[in-house]
């Protein structure tokens, strides 16, 4: 997810915290390039809840790695359903005790969605929102993402 902090009014914008914010869900390949993108969801819904539109999207087979935001045993189970293998670490119950990550090695891999928000970061137009209607946003987010993969895909 992608939280875009600083916001002016519109739809799909929530209150977590003190910053008005929404989120993005983006689905990233191996090599950390955009596949898919989910659509703009108000931010202060928790994350297993938001992944909800971009399941339809995700591969039939394979590996899935997310961040401890997603941990919910429905999402666990739906990703299980559909072939895919979840490396979700779980949230950690009490203080002071350590849980293994599930696959290390794989869930290293997790930087590269990191990288792609900070590739995304370069584009003035999606750090601060200044569109009202969430669907304006969301053509510019995507259009982010094309660009991305344009730059690495002829670089």
């Amino acid at each position: 997810m992608l939280p875009c902090w600083w916001q002016k009014k519109g739809d799909q914008i929530s209150r977590a915290g003190k910053y008005k914010t929404s989120e993005m869900t983006v689905l990233v390949n191996q090599d950390g390039l955009p596949l898919n993108v989910g659509p703009i969801a108000p931010g202060g819904q928790s994350d297993h809840v938001a992944v909800n539109d971009i399941i339809p999207l995700l591969p039939k087979s394979g590996c899935i790695t997310a961040d401890r935001g997603y941990d919910s045993k429905n999402l666990r189970k739906t990703l299980r359903n559909r072939g895919l293998t979840p490396i979700i670490p779980k949230r950690n119950q009490k203080k002071g005790i350590r849980r293994r990550t599930p696959r290390p090695i794989l869930y290293k891999q997790r930087y590269l969605i990191e990288r792609l928000f900070g590739w995304l970061d370069g584009f003035r137009r999606l750090v601060v929102r200044w569109e009202y209607k969430s669907k304006n946003y969301e053509a510019f987010f995507k259009l982010g993402c094309a660009l991305i993969n344009l730059r690495r895909l002829s670089g």
